[in-house]
């Protein structure tokens, strides 16, 4: 970002007053919210799962395909069993492309924003 970057150690004090008024199910929404707000974990798990789901229903459309033509349909799959397992691959894939465009969207955001995480020279005396 054109800063210059240094490492800065702190050691927290104890509380002096009070108790901390955070209950657990607020805990859990900052949680939440900062995996959302500050990772692309969930957006390339969407894209693993959409790839998975494809990867694995392509499987089972060819193992269904080769029974139905190769074999005499010996497992007895319908018209109606391809239908879905088509629709499953169609899913996979359109899950895949949503989580692609979804990492390239939060590219974006993060370009724009164009701000370093902390700016303390100033704070520090120059350092």
């Amino acid at each position: 970002m054109g800063f210059k970057k240094t490492y800065l150690a702190f050691e927290e004090g104890e509380r002096l007053h009070g108790e901390a008024n955070y209950s657990y199910r607020k805990l859990a929404g900052l949680a939440l919210n900062s995996v959302i707000g500050n990772s692309t974990y969930p957006l390339l798990v969407i894209v693993y799962l959409g790839l998975i789901i494809s990867s694995l229903s392509s499987f089972v459309l060819f193992f269904m395909v080769t029974d139905k033509f190769l074999l005499s349909n010996e497992k007895g799959f319908t018209s109606l069993a391809f239908v879905v397992v088509g629709n499953v691959i169609l899913t996979g894939i359109t899950l895949t492309v949503l989580g692609v465009m979804s990492l390239y969207l939060r590219k974006v955001y993060e370009e724009t924003q164009g701000r370093p995480l902390y700016d303390v020279r100033d704070k520090l005396g120059g350092v």
